[in-house]
C-alpha cells in the first residue's frame, strides 16, 4: 500500500497564532503606559514638545505647559521627566518588539500544528 502524505495548509492556525502574539504584546505594552492609539498619540507630542524645549525652543509648549501647571512644577523639570520617560520606554517597547517578532517568525517558520501552539512568549522585561 502506498501512503500519501497529506498537505495540510497551517495558515489558519498560523494566522490566529500570530493574533495571539499580538494581543500578548498589547497586554505587555499596558503594563508600562496606559494604553489607546490617542493616548500613544498625546506622548508622543508631549515628548516632542520635551525635545524641542531641551533643544532650547521657544515653542509653544501647549501640553508640557498644561501638565506642568497641573503639577506646579516647572517646565524643565517636566521636559526632562517626560523626555526620560519615552526612553525609558524605548528601552522597554524594543524588547517587547524583539519577543513579538521572534515569535511571529517562530510560527511562520513551523512546519506543524504542534510547532505553532509550542510557540511562547517570556514577556518579562529583565533589567
Amino acid at each position: 500500500m502506498t501512503r500519501v502524505a497529506l498537505k495540510v495548509d497551517l495558515t489558519p492556525l498560523k494566522n490566529e497564532a500570530c493574533e495571539i502574539i499580538d494581543a500578548q504584546a498589547e497586554v505587555e505594552r499596558a503594563k508600562y503606559v496606559t494604553a489607546g492609539a490617542l493616548q500613544a498619540m498625546t506622548y508622543q507630542a508631549k515628548n516632542a514638545e520635551a525635545v524641542d524645549f531641551l533643544n532650547g525652543g521657544t515653542g509653544p509648549f501647549p501640553l508640557l505647559l498644561a501638565e506642568s501647571t497641573a503639577l506646579g512644577i516647572s517646565l524643565s523639570e517636566l521636559a526632562i521627566t517626560v523626555n526620560n520617560m519615552a526612553k525609558q520606554w524605548i528601552q522597554i517597547s524594543s524588547v517587547i518588539e524583539a519577543k513579538r517578532i521572534g515569535a511571529k517568525a517562530a510560527i511562520k517558520n513551523a512546519t506543524t500544528p504542534a510547532a505553532i501552539k509550542a510557540v511562547m512568549v517570556d514577556w518579562q522585561i529583565n533589567g
